[in-house]
């Protein structure tokens, strides 16, 4: 989180560009009520995996 936006990781692009068309408007009323404060912006980003060198 920084200041009113909230930071949420998904498992891929496609993954995060449809949680943040579907579900951004509800994952920032349930964390302004879980964290008290207000949470302007949501942004889905897409969690990069490191491939191991084996």
């Amino acid at each position: 989180m920084d200041g009113d936006i909230l930071y949420v990781y998904a498992r891929d692009e496609d993954a995060a560009a449809q949680m943040e068309d579907e579900f951004a408007l509800h994952i920032s009323i349930i964390a302004s009520k879980i964290l008290e404060r207000p949470i302007n912006v949501v942004l889905v980003l897409p969690r990069q995996l490191l491939k191991s060198n084996r």
